[in-house]
């Protein structure tokens, strides 16, 4: 399950589904906010996980993709420093 909080919303995305909440102003409380459900946006069309992956495998190929793969080596680097800190009790490491 995935779930995403922000400042404008919530979006839950599971097995059984999706879900989708946007924040109000509160109708009980003045001066809050409250998070309301909306319909989910159907997409315009549906592909399988693997066709969407082939497809932007191919168009990766073709034209530089949003992020590289040193992007990605660098993720995995900060993730594994921040396990490193935690196994040591907070401790402020450099990421490499």
């Amino acid at each position: 399950e995935l779930d995403i909080q922000g400042s404008e919303g919530r979006l839950l995305i599971g097995n059984a589904g999706r879900e989708l909440y946007v924040t109000q102003k509160s109708k009980r409380f003045k001066g809050f906010q409250e998070l309301e459900k909306i319909p989910f946006p159907e997409p315009k069309r549906y592909e399988t996980p693997f066709i969407g992956g082939a497809r932007e495998m191919v168009k990766s190929i073709r034209k530089p993709g949003d992020s590289s793969g040193e992007d990605a080596l660098k993720t995995l680097e900060t993730i594994y420093t921040i396990y490193k800190s935690a196994q040591q009790k907070g401790k402020r490491l450099r990421i490499k």
